[in-house]
């Protein structure tokens, strides 16, 4: 189940990516691929538990997407 936080990046993602058709998709795709949301979450446990590192899950991953489409914009 994904946190608050992930579904307002998820929409923000979304809105950023709105006027590329085929990036839409792609993310939306993405977002909807439950090995995919599995496999988020068991690098939040690694790094998190295993390695004693900060965030490194879904909420992260999403965080750096919005500022990668971020910069891609602004260039």
């Amino acid at each position: 189940m994904k946190s608050p936080k992930e579904i307002a990046l998820d929409k923000k993602i979304l809105k950023l990516v709105q006027p590329y058709p085929k990036a839409l998709e792609f993310a939306k795709a993405l977002m909807e691929d439950e090995e995919l949301q599995e496999l988020q979450e068991y690098a939040n446990i690694v790094s998190i538990r295993r390695l004693g590192f900060n965030d490194h899950g879904p909420v992260h991953m999403r965080e750096v997407v919005v500022n990668a489409l971020t910069m891609l914009e602004l260039l």
